[in-house]
């Protein structure tokens, strides 16, 4: 019995298929803890029974969990773990709350394997052709909490901006005073974001790549001594309700007591000695 072109291809088709499935039975992925309080906080990955282990494999961060593959948003090799030959490790990684969900995934890579070409920084990316395992979902317990606290001066001596981002659009302010249990003074934030079609051109306007940003607050904290040092906790209610959402941990900074415009010099005379 002959078969024709098309059986044939059919037929390596399924054999191809078959390896991959057998290459991936029995791979397990856990990620935990599932619920993290704060952004910044660490997870834990751990593999168990990669039958032959490269040190090219590899596991991608995924956010939304419902991504393609293609669409990751790092990766880490799985030979940064001082075990990864033993198919079996763990590895422990910060997550930054990004208003959604992550999960994980595992792919096998050798050298084989094409890796997938950009045309950027002309690096290459890793091939997801071959799927071993991915992990259950990890999320935030509040998507709202503000993250990407940043400061910055205004033009006035006596004031410090505070920015942040929420998921969702929550009446926002930050409380401040000279002392953590003193947070006396407040100031309201004001909250804006943009839109997918608020983009210029694509790819940016597209849904390659695109993330919603969420709300952005911007508050001004005012009146500020020179010399002294300020202690600020960003916090959300919801608009209608008026309940306490999310709040940011407490942090510092100092007021100088310096115009703005001094410019420092600093003059190191050189002691180098040279003899005839």
């Amino acid at each position: 019995m002959s078969f024709g072109i098309e059986q044939k291809r059919a037929f390596f088709v399924l054999v191809v298929s078959v390896l991959i499935i057998g290459f991936a039975n029995g791979v397990k992925l856990e990620a935990f803890p599932k619920i993290l309080n704060s952004s910044g906080d660490n997870i834990t990955l751990r593999w168990e029974d990669i039958s032959s282990p490269s040190g090219k494999d590899w596991v991608g961060i995924y956010s939304p969990p419902d991504s393609a593959d293609d669409r990751f948003i790092g990766f880490i090799y799985l030979s940064s773990c001082p075990n990864w030959k033993k198919g079996s490790c763990s590895i422990n990684l910060p997550l930054i709350n990004l208003r959604s969900p992550y999960e994980f995934r595992i792919f096998h890579w050798d050298n084989s394997i094409n890796a997938r070409p950009v045309h950027g920084d002309r690096n290459p990316l890793p091939s997801t052709a071959h799927f071993l395992a991915k992990s259950q979902s990890v999320t935030f317990r509040n998507l709202n909490d503000p993250a990407q606290l940043h400061l910055a001066f205004t033009s006035n001596q006596d004031e410090m901006r505070v920015m942040f981002v929420t998921k969702d659009d929550l009446k926002s302010y930050v409380q401040y005073g000279l002392g953590e249990e003193g947070l006396d003074e407040v100031a309201e934030a004001v909250s804006i974001t943009y839109k997918q079609s608020d983009m210029c051109d694509a790819p940016a306007n597209t849904n390659l790549g695109w993330r919603d940003p969420g709300y952005i607050h911007d508050a001004v904290m005012q009146r500020l001594k020179p010399g002294k040092r300020y202690f600020y906790q960003v916090r959300c209610k919801k608009i209608f309700f008026g309940s306490l959402f999310g709040s940011s941990r407490v942090s510092s900074f100092g007021v100088s007591g310096m115009e703005r415009n001094t410019i420092l010099l600093l003059v190191v005379k050189d002691m180098t000695s040279f003899t005839k």
